[in-house]
């Protein structure tokens, strides 16, 4: 189940802190006789999003109450527009997995937050 993003949240991620990962999505397999044999490890595999947001302190408020509550610390999918794409279609994404969010205030007026996330295919 995939929850709306939060209300009264921008949508605007900061190119100048994020940045994707494109899986590999290969295994190398060893043969009986010493061969290394290659295969795909998923059919598709996640890709991976490093994702700087600057929100103001009331965004940041909402964002909190959404990430704690709507999405439970993160255990819940979430719909937000496609990062790598310019369409700007609404796709799923969710938190990876024992990562964490850093928070850092740079002025009372905007809150920087880092996160990381996936994207569910």
């Amino acid at each position: 189940m995939s929850v709306s993003w939060a209300s009264g949240v921008n949508k605007r991620v900061l190119r100048e802190g994020g940045s994707w990962e494109i899986p590999n999505g290969t295994k190398a397999d060893k043969t009986k006789s010493g061969k290394i044999k290659m295969r795909a490890a998923e059919s598709c595999a996640p890709m991976t999003y490093k994702v700087l947001m600057r929100f103001t302190p009331e965004e940041y408020s909402s964002f909190m109450y959404w990430y704690l509550n709507t999405t439970q610390r993160g255990a819940l999918t979430f719909l937000f527009p496609q990062i790598d794409a310019v369409n700007g279609a609404e796709v799923e994404y969710g938190f990876v997995p024992g990562t964490s969010i850093s928070v850092r205030n740079p002025s009372a007026r905007s809150i920087d937050v880092n996160m990381e996330w996936y994207s569910v295919n």
